[in-house]
Parts: structure tokens; C-alpha cells; sequence
């Protein structure tokens, strides 16, 4: 009979003790999130994958029915893409389906979630942090989007299970593994790599080993992202000739990371001249842009700005740190905020449990936990590494949630080691803990996020995905909703307009589309469905003028003189209408047919 090791016996007694605490856990975390689920499937707009989701359904699709090719995955992160096309393969298409599996992976990140805390720290740290994932709102509407951060949750938990496997005992098998979910991880959201170079570094920093032993920790660590992430990346190549499916978000981050903050009161991309970026470029290029076409053009406007030698502000940092720790939290595609009225415990959740209350209590408990700094460095690393990129990078919303597990479990340390810390330590490092502590939760529960705006954002974020299926009655009232919410939301009022135009209700369509310009003077997107909506209700003067405002902000756009023409022919002013045909020919000879009489 083999002896016994005291790690066997210590693994053994903490298995025995955390199975019955894992299936509780995992049966509450089940139970909550299938009674809101239960819930939401009243909402008509939940029924349907909207925005984001319904573009990864059609992957998805495609994949099963073999009509579109992975490379056409990896225009974005393909972990979710292809995790939704093996439930579809395997079991049917059905997105009750999908969300159902969801929960099963949300309700075991909760025990995942527990089991690290108790590795890492204590019985009672792992049980007060995987409760608090359980009832997370924003951890729970995850769960039911179709969308990658449905299993981002997931792949952080388990992550941080596994380093507390290694922190207990050190083995590079286990190393290994936690390369391979980092891996998945990364191909689950790109800028997640910050947790492989948090990481590596970590396993540098370590005492108590040679250069050698840490180097190789290092080297199998990657060794086991690579095993994940090497074959996409080829598959990548061959399809486009660089790595595009990387290289796209990062110039898309590196883009949105340019700005300081000040203009930003919502979640929505900073406007070029009044439009999106897509909307600005599609625009430009006469088409819809492509995901290459994005991405090249955010790498000009990066250069642009080098060779302009604007740089990010100590200022636009401090912004963009109010904005991360900000308590309003934004979700992915059908937003919670539409749908919460048919489930009071989500709507009571997302009032009761925000970031803003949990990262000032999971600050507090970094306090409590600093002279356990060495055993825990995990926890303080990746926090650290993953906020700085936030700031820098803007981040906010579903990339916050990816911070969230390891908050949880500072707050729980906070929670649990309370009562010690104030009595054990000097009045002065208590008084100081307290303080910040209060400081930050002051600077959360503050208003530099607007709410309603976000919710405004949310409505017309979910009515536009309701346009593209044809809905137009229900995404009308939904673009209503937006404007309830926040009245000066341009993108709103230009959308309904188009909403309304589209069933000939051109005065009520002018009327937006005013509103629109008058909110955001350079929409330049909007003035043209506002000179449209004009000549369709016979409004030719208002059209014209309308039409010569497009052409002081762009005296070369061939289609702006060309509509200006019509509208002058029709209103007899013949000599007018004649020059402006003629600038337009010039410009685009291909109007040479639709400008004959």
C-alpha cells in the first residue's frame, strides 16, 4: 500500500469538504437563473437574437449547414461562433437552448468561482465570493445573451480555479492546463491576452525558484495558449494573408483608447463628423465597409494622430478610471434594461448589486488580504493588469465583466476578514483602509455615466436589430422607448425617422430627422434622410435647402448635387437644376441616365 503525501491528504479532506458546498452552490446559482429565464421568455424582443447575437447565429448557421467557412468565424473572436454551431449541430438550432446550456456554464462558474477562493484563501472566502457571482445581475444576464461574454465568465473562473491548483501545489501539468483556457479565453475576447502577459510575469516575479525553474513555467504556460490559439491564427493566415482576426479589435481598441473621455456620457462609439465609424467610412467608400476596411481605417486614424502628436492626457486617464469604476453597467446585445420589467428579481438585482458597490468592498478587502500579497498574487496581478488596460484602452460594460470574478473575490476576503483586520492592525492603516474605501464608493455611486442615456442606448440598440428582421412595428415602439429616455439621442431620432419613412409617414419622418441634425449639427447621414423625407412630402424648398447645406459641408458629393437638381427641375428653376446636373456628371459620369429628363 503507497503512503500517503500530506498535499494527497490535504486534497482529499478539502474535496470531501467542497462537494456537498459545490452542488448547493451550483443547484442556487441553477435555480436563480432559470426562474429569470422563465421569466424573461414573456418579452417578445427576448425571443430573438438581435445586433451582435443575430450576426454570431448566422455563423453559427453557417458553420453546421457548411455554407460559411471558419475564416468568415474570425472576423471576430471565434470561441462563441463555434461553440454555438456545435449546440446547433448536435441538438438542433434553438436559442432557449443555447441559453439553457448557458446557465448550466454560468451556474458552474459559481462553484468554480468558490473552489478558487477556497484554494486561494479560505472555506469562507470561496463561499461568499461564488454566492455573490450567483446573484450578480449582470453575471446573470451574461448567461442569457448570445454573445461571446456568455461563456467569458465561465473561462475566467475556471482559470482562476486552476492557478489556485497551481498556487497550491505547484505542477506544470497544471500550468499547462491553464494555458489552454487562456487560450480559449483568448479566442473568446481578444484583449484577454493581457491575462497571458499578467501571467507570464507573475511566474517571473516568483520567489523561492531558480531563473531556470520560473523560465520554464513561463515557456509551458504559453507552450499551452499557443496549443489553442496557433491552429486559428494559421487558419487565419491562410484565408488573408496577416492575422486579421487579432488585429482587427486591436486597432479598434487602440483607436477608442485615443479618447479622454470628455465627450463620452454613454455607451456608444465616440462620432466621426456626427456618424459611427462604419456609418462615417460607409460614406467615404460609397458601401457598407468591410471588417478590413474597419480595420485599416482605424490604423490611419491611429497614424494620424501619432503624426499629429496627440497623445492621451493625464486628464483623459482620470476620466476614463471615473468611467471603469462608474456603478451604471451597460450589457451585451438584448440588453437587461428591456427586458427586466417582465422579471422582478433581475429588476430588483440590478437596483441591490452593482459594480459600484462591489469594487469599493473588493478594495477594501484588498486591504484586508495585503500581508497574504504573496499567496495571492494572482489576484492583485490580473486585477491590476486587466484595469489598466480598461482605462487605457476604454473599455467598459461587457469587458468590465471579465474583472468581475476576481472582484468578487477580494470582496469576499473583504466580507470575511472584516472583523480581524479592524482588530488586529494599527489604527492608522484601519482609519486609511476605511477612508479610500469610502472615497471610492462616493466616486461610484456618483454620475458620470448617465443612466438613462445607457438605457436609451440599450432601447435603440435592440429596436435597430428588430428593423433588420423586418419588425418594424415593435422596433418603432422600442425607438420611442429610446427617445423616452433620452430625448437628445440623435441616432434615435434619425432611426425612427427611417422607421417612419419606411411606411410613408414622411412628416413625421422630417420631424425626426430635424431633431437629429438639430442635436448633432454635422450628422451628415441625417441631413440627407431629412432632405429625402422633404422632396417626398413636397416640401422642394425646405428639400433644396436642406440639399445645399449637404454641399457646403462636401462640395464634391455627386449624389447630393444630383438630388439638389431634381428638386430644383421640379421647382421650374430649370438654369439652377441644369448646373447642378452638370457638377454632378462631373463629379460621377455614371448619373448620365438618371438625369435625363
Amino acid at each position: 500500500m503507497s503512503e500517503s503525501t500530506p498535499e494527497r491528504g490535504r486534497s482529499r479532506k478539502y474535496l470531501e469538504g467542497a462537494a456537498g458546498w459545490s452542488i448547493a452552490l451550483f443547484g442556487t446559482a441553477a435555480l436563480i437563473r432559470s426562474f429569470i429565464l422563465w421569466q424573461l421568455t414573456d418579452s417578445m424582443t427576448f425571443n430573438y437574437a438581435l445586433s451582435d447575437g443575430r450576426a454570431l447565429q448566422l455563423w453559427s448557421r453557417g458553420l453546421v449547414e457548411g455554407t460559411s467557412p471558419l475564416s468568415d468565424v474570425l472576423t471576430g473572436p471565434p470561441l462563441y461562433p463555434l461553440f454555438m454551431a456545435a449546440l446547433f449541430k448536435g441538438l438542433g438550432e434553438s436559442l432557449i437552448l443555447v441559453r439553457s446550456v448557458q446557465v448550466v456554464l454560468g451556474s458552474a462558474a459559481c462553484v468554480l468561482l468558490m473552489q478558487a477562493g477556497w484554494r486561494f484563501r479560505s472555506k469562507a472566502t470561496g463561499l461568499v465570493a461564488g454566492f455573490l457571482l450567483a446573484v450578480y445581475p449582470v453575471a446573470i444576464w451574461s448567461n442569457f445573451s448570445i454573445h461571446t461574454s456568455a461563456i467569458d465568465v465561465f473561462l475566467i473562473c475556471l482559470a482562476l480555479a486552476i492557478a489556485a491548483d497551481f498556487q497550491s501545489q505547484a505542477r506544470r501539468r497544471t500550468l499547462l492546463g491553464l494555458g489552454l483556457v487562456l487560450g480559449l479565453l483568448f479566442l473568446s475576447r481578444e484583449s484577454t491576452f493581457a491575462f497571458v502577459i499578467a501571467s507570464v510575469l507573475l511566474l517571473f516575479l516568483a520567489a523561492g525558484s531558480s531563473w531556470g525553474s520560473r523560465s520554464l513555467n513561463a515557456l509551458v504556460l504559453v507552450g499551452g495558449v499557443a496549443v489553442v490559439v496557433v491552429p486559428m491564427t494559421l487558419a487565419d493566415w491562410s484565408v488573408r494573408g496577416e492575422f486579421r482576426f487579432l488585429k482587427i479589435p486591436l486597432s479598434y481598441h487602440l483607436y477608442h483608447g485615443g479618447q479622454d473621455g470628455s465627450s463620452r456620457s454613454g455607451l456608444y462609439q465616440p462620432p466621426i463628423d456626427g456618424n459611427s465609424a462604419a456609418d462615417f467610412l460607409a460614406l467615404r467608400l460609397g458601401h457598407f465597409p468591410t471588417t478590413d476596411e474597419m480595420s485599416d481605417f482605424y490604423d490611419e486614424q491611429i497614424a494620424a494622430r501619432a503624426s499629429a502628436d496627440q497623445e492621451i492626457s493625464s486628464l483623459g486617464l482620470f476620466r476614463k478610471l471615473l468611467l471603469s469604476l462608474d456603478a451604471t453597467e451597460p450589457f451585451d446585445t438584448q440588453e437587461a434594461w428591456v427586458h427586466n420589467e417582465y422579471s422582478g428579481l433581475l429588476s430588483w438585482l440590478l437596483e441591490v448589486v452593482n459594480f459600484g458597490w462591489v469594487f469599493p468592498l473588493a478594495f477594501f478587502g484588498a486591504w484586508v488580504v495585503w500581508p497574504e500579497r504573496s499567496r495571492l498574487s494572482w489576484w492583485y496581478g490580473w486585477s491590476f493588469v486587466w484595469l489598466s488596460w480598461s482605462i487605457v484602452f476604454y473599455h467598459y460594460g461587457r469587458h468590465r465583466l471579465v474583472l468581475v470574478p476576481i472582484v468578487l473575490l477580494f470582496a469576499a476576503a473583504g466580507l470575511v476578514g472584516a472583523s480581524r483586520f479592524v482588530r488586529s492592525r494599527p489604527r492608522l492603516v484601519v482609519g486609511a483602509a476605511i477612508a479610500s474605501t469610502a472615497l471610492l464608493l462616493w466616486v461610484s455611486q456618483g454620475s458620470f455615466v448617465q443612466a438613462n442615456v445607457e438605457r436609451s442606448m440599450a432601447y435603440h440598440g435592440v429596436a435597430s436589430g428588430l428593423s433588420e428582421l423586418g419588425l418594424e412595428e415593435l422596433a418603432t415602439l422600442r425607438m420611442e422607448d429610446a427617445l423616452d429616455f433620452d430625448a437628445e439621442n440623435a441616432f434615435a431620432h434619425n432611426d425612427l425617422g427611417a422607421l417612419y419613412a419606411q411606411r410613408k409617414g414622411y412628416g413625421a419622418a422630417a420631424d425626426h430627422f430635424s431633431e437629429a441634425v438639430r442635436i448633432r449639427p454635422d450628422y451628415i447621414q441625417a441631413y440627407r434622410n431629412l432632405a429625402q423625407a422633404q422632396y417626398q412630402s413636397f416640401e422642394n424648398a425646405e428639400a433644396a435647402e436642406t440639399y445645399k447645406r449637404l454641399l457646403r459641408a462636401n462640395p464634391r458629393d455627386a449624389e447630393v448635387w444630383f438630388e439638389l437638381g431634381r428638386v430644383q427641375r421640379e421647382m421650374g428653376q430649370i438654369e439652377e437644376a441644369r448646373r447642378s446636373l452638370q457638377n454632378a456628371l462631373a463629379l460621377k459620369p455614371g448619373l448620365a441616365g438618371q438625369a435625363a429628363p
